[in-house]
């Protein structure tokens, strides 16, 4: 809730109201906090074609009509869509904190005319897709080069030359420190034996430190740009230009026990 992101506070709060070990003072508490969550939302009933997916503000629910619950959102106007197949009906919808609005958007079956519904409390009339065609209005399915798995791979194989060139830089690094340990060594000739050693004989074990280290960084850039290239190559080779940018949603949910703790989500 403190960090502006009421609606996942919502869900979050109910399935820990589930959970039977909280004290009545601790239950109190959390139907507390989930009463404040809920009327700092607001919440949409969609009623629509069986079968038909629900998105909000072009972000899919895992919600499939008949949607029996409301659905949880950030209070203001939102953008309600409901989609059937190819067929799609739309609607704003202003969702004030902490009250239901019901919206009417019956997607249209194939070979069956659509008819324009009664406008729902607090929203506006629906856009509908007629059969057979995408309406003027939606934007263009049709994914370019620059698609999401795309731009991912650039991404990798940018991160990939910045590990490799890392990976050289330090490796130049661990040769001039051998190279400066090779010196003092001779210089020194050989008085760094004993417990007190020669005045110089610290310096010679720090660049010695040096090169091992710059030695390990080396490596670990290697490791991690061809990672990174491997990463990208694969993102390449597993997608096409033509691929179709797929959208969705996330959710995760805390779980808690008895002497556990974890998460459980779906996407």
């Amino acid at each position: 809730m403190r960090l502006g992101k009421k609606v996942e506070a919502l869900g979050h709060l109910r399935e820990a109201l589930k959970w039977p070990g909280w004290t009545a003072e601790q239950r109190s508490i959390v139907e507390q906090n989930l009463d404040d969550a809920y009327g700092a939302t607001g919440h949409i009933e969609v009623r629509t074609t069986d079968g038909a997916r629900v998105a909000i503000d072009g972000v899919f629910t895992d919600r499939v009509a008949p949607i029996e619950a409301p659905i949880d959102v950030t209070a203001g106007r939102r953008r309600v869509e409901t989609r059937l197949g190819a067929e799609v009906a739309r609607a704003d919808v202003e969702a004030p904190p902490g009250q239901i609005v019901h919206v009417d958007l019956p997607v249209a079956s194939p070979n069956q005319e659509t008819t324009t519904p009664s406008p729902a409390s607090g929203a506006a009339p629906a856009a509908r897709q007629q059969t057979g065609g995408q309406a003027p209005s939606a934007p263009s399915r049709t994914a370019t080069w620059w698609s999401a798995p795309h731009t991912t791979a650039v991404g990798l194989a940018a991160a990939g030359g910045l590990g490799v060139a890392l990976g050289f830089y330090f490796e130049a690094r661990s040769s001039s420190a051998a190279s400066e340990v090779r010196s003092l060594r001779s210089a020194l000739a050989g008085q760094c034996t004993g417990l007190a050693g020669a005045p110089g004989c610290a310096g010679l074990r720090d660049t010695i430190g040096q090169v091992y280290t710059d030695k390990t960084l080396a490596g670990v850039a290697f490791a991690a740009g061809a990672t990174a290239a491997v990463g990208a190559a694969v993102v390449l080779l597993l997608t096409g230009p033509g691929a179709v940018v797929r959208t969705g949603s996330v959710q995760w949910i805390p779980q808690f026990g008895p002497g556990a703790a974890g998460v459980s989500g779906q996407f």
